[in-house]
C-alpha cells in the first residue's frame, strides 16, 4: 500500500480548475515510486540466502535446499539472474548431506558469487569435496556442446540444469543426457545464435554408459545442416541427339470439316476449281 502522503499528493478535488504541482513534491513523488515498483535487485537474493541460513542452523537442510531450489526453478522459469551465490549455498548443503554429484555441481558456481564471503565458503567447500569424490565410486564425465552455452540435463539428477561445458560427476551405470537451446520458460539461450549456414536444433539426448571410476566424454551438436539452396537452372541450344530428331514429317491427318453441310459443296466445288487452274468468279 502507498503512504497516505503519496495518495493526497497524486489526489486531485473534482472542482479544481488549475493543477499546480511544485517540483518538490514531484521530486518527492518519482523517490516514492522508485521505492515501491523499483526493488534493489539484490533484495530476493538476500532473502531467499538468509532464509536458507536460519533453516540450515536450526538442522533443516531439508527445508533450505528446498527453499533455495524453489528460488533457481523461478529464475529459470522468469529467465532471471539472481546471486550465483544462491547456488553456491545450495552446493555446501548437499556437500553436508554427502551428495557429491549436486554438491560438485552447484559449488562450480561459487565462483561467480557477488559476495566474497560466499566465495570464500565456497572454496573451502570445494577443498573438501576433492578427496571425498576420488575415494567415492563417482565418474567425471565431462560435457560439451556445439555451440558453447547449452542448457543440459542428467536423467540420474532430474531438475539440475546446468550449461555446458561443465564437468559431472555420476554413479555407475546408464544416464541419458539432454542438451536444449531454451531454458524451461521457453526462453532461447542468450549463448546460442545462428552459425554460418547451419540451423539450430531444439534439442539432443544422448545416452552414456558409465563404468565405476571411468572418465568420459560426452559431446552434444545442436547445429544441423541446412538443407542445401536450390541452384539456378540453365538451358542448353546444343544440337540435340540426332536420334531423337525425326527423318521425315508426320503423315498428313484428314480431319473432318467442322463446316455445316449446307456450305461443303460450294466449297468444294471452289477448290476444285483452283485445282484445276480455274479462277474463281468474283464479284458483279
Amino acid at each position: 500500500m502507498a503512504p497516505l502522503w503519496i495518495a493526497r499528493l497524486i489526489a486531485i478535488p473534482c472542482n479544481q480548475k488549475a493543477i499546480r504541482v511544485s517540483w518538490s513534491s514531484m521530486r518527492y513523488l518519482l523517490l516514492a515510486l522508485i521505492v515501491l515498483f523499483a526493488a534493489p535487485a539484490g533484495a530476493s537474493t538476500d532473502s531467499t540466502l538468509g532464509d536458507a541460513e536460519r533453516l540450515a542452523a536450526r538442522g533443516e537442510r531439508g527445508k533450505a535446499i528446498a527453499r533455495l531450489r524453489q528460488t533457481i526453478a523461478r529464475d529459470e522459469r522468469r529467465d532471471t539472474h539472481n546471486d550465483p551465490g544462491i547456488r553456491c549455498f545450495l552446493g555446501i548443503l548437499y556437500l553436508q548431506e554427502n551428495d557429491l554429484s549436486r554438491a560438485h555441481l552447484y559449488l562450480s558456481m561459487c565462483r561467480y558469487s557477488w559476495d566474497q564471503h560466499m566465495r570464500e565458503r565456497g572454496a573451502a567447500a570445494q577443498r573438501l569435496l576433492t578427496p571425498k569424490l576420488s575415494a567415492s565410486n563417482l565418474s567425471p564425465v565431462e560435457v560439451v556442446t556445439q555451440p558453447e552455452g547449452a542448457r543440459i540435463e542428467v536423467s540420474s539428477l532430474p531438475g539440475d540444469f546446468f550449461q555446458a561445458p561443465q564437468q559431472v560427476w555420476l554413479r555407475p551405470g546408464i544416464h541419458r543426457i539432454t542438451a536444449s537451446t531454451h531454458t524451461s520458460g521457453g526462453v532461447l539461450i542468450d549463448a546460442i545464435a545462428m552459425i554460418g549456414t547451419r540451423n539450430i536444433l531444439d534439442t539432443v539426448t544422448t545416452e552414456l554408459k558409465v563404468a565405476d571410476g571411468n572418465r568420459a566424454l560426452v559431446q552434444l551438436d545442436l547445429l544441423a545442416e541446412r538443407p542445401a539452396a536450390p541452384t539456378a537452372g540453365s538451358i542448353s541450344f546444343s544440337s540435340p541427339d540426332p536420334g531423337l530428331i525425326p527423318a521425315a514429317p508426320p503423315p498428313p491427318v484428314k480431319r473432318d470439316s467442322l463446316l455445316p453441310a449446307k456450305y461443303r459443296k460450294g466449297l468444294e466445288r471452289t477448290h476444285a476449281k483452283n485445282r484445276d487452274g480455274q479462277r474463281p468468279a468474283g464479284p458483279r
